[in-house]
């Protein structure tokens, strides 16, 4: 990590010179204009060189306090390293902090979002709104008021753009063209675009266990092929969530490549109500991530419940 820190110094050294020779430039230019000649440049010259210096040197402080946080990624630390520096440089900052949290458990917040309908008038049109303070709507999308509808994320169903599109065709096709259509919020599959990436279709275990009487998991934690071959450590995680009486799979949980791409398939056959035979009776794709899911055939029990884990 310290031969990558000097490896920034030294091209950041060019970022150095520059911001010197424009900011001496810029106050000789300003100290010209009050008739002070070359005392104003030569005072011009130390505040830029003692500027960049500062920046320069504490740019290369952060550097060696984040080698000593963790002998993580070392591309990310020079990447963040300099981005702060030319950061640093550019715009003159005298004392810019970054803070690495070395923690083997980091905490995750999902906060949620309210819905915005402040100033909409509906307390004047007399719509309901439930107890989160989303507009209350029917299958069909109509609220209390029979004239007034509401699609999206301010009816609080499923927060997703391709849902409130769909919803929206659904109102179009019940009221101006007199065919009733409600949008089937079952089984609705999304994605979170995070390293790695996570997608989801359908129940996740817990709720699938307090809706069925019997529920069966099939679970598995791996290294992605092209993972392997370049010695990298991330895993990949893939689980069926599947109804113990009728075999019919319930959910499909994936963090790992491709995630957000694999679970899109997958919806479809969920949304089909696809049985786990069914699912296990379709050939793999070798080599690909995907094919792990229809080659799961033992069934996981999580430690909690008895099983090995």
């Amino acid at each position: 990590m310290y031969d990558q820190v000097a490896q920034n110094k030294r091209r950041s050294a060019a970022i150095v010179i520059g911001f010197v020779l424009f900011t001496t430039l810029v106050i000789a230019v300003i100290l010209w204009l009050f008739n002070l000649g070359f005392i104003g440049i030569g005072i011009a010259a130390v505040v830029a060189i003692a500027s960049a210096w500062g920046a320069y040197w504490k740019s290369d402080q952060i550097a060696l306090k984040m080698s000593r946080a963790q002998p993580a990624d070392e591309h990310t630390y020079a990447r963040l390293h300099n981005l702060v520096e030319g950061l640093c440089i550019a715009s003159g900052l005298p004392k810019p902090r970054i803070y690495i949290i070395d923690d083997p458990a980091p905490n995750a917040f999902a906060t949620g979002r309210n819905p915005y309908v402040t100033g909409l008038g509906l307390e004047n049109a007399g719509v309901k709104l439930d107890d989160h303070g989303h507009i209350a709507v029917d299958k069909f999308s109509r609220t209390n008021v029979e004239n007034i509808w509401a699609v999206g994320d301010v009816t609080g169903r499923i927060n997703l753009t391709p849902v409130a599109i769909r919803e929206g065709a659904a109102f179009a096709e019940t009221e101006f063209r007199n065919n009733p259509t409600s949008f089937d919020h079952e089984a609705v599959a999304s994605a979170v675009f995070s390293q790695p990436p996570i997608g989801v279709v359908g129940l996740s275990e817990a709720d699938a266990r307090h809706q069925y009487k019997s529920i069966d998991i099939y679970r598995a934690v791996f290294r992605p092929m092209k993972y392997t071959f370049v010695g990298a450590e991330e895993r990949c995680l893939m689980k069926l969530v599947v109804d113990g009486e009728s075999g019919r799979i319930l959910g499909v949980h994936i963090c790992g490549p491709d995630a957000a791409e694999i679970i899109q398939m997958a919806a479809v056959a969920v949304k089909m109500g696809v049985t786990k035979a069914q699912w296990d009776s379709t050939c793999a794709v070798h080599p690909t991530l995907a094919e792990e899911l229809v080659t799961m055939r033992e069934k996981y029990v999580p430690p909690e419940l008895g099983g090995l884990g």
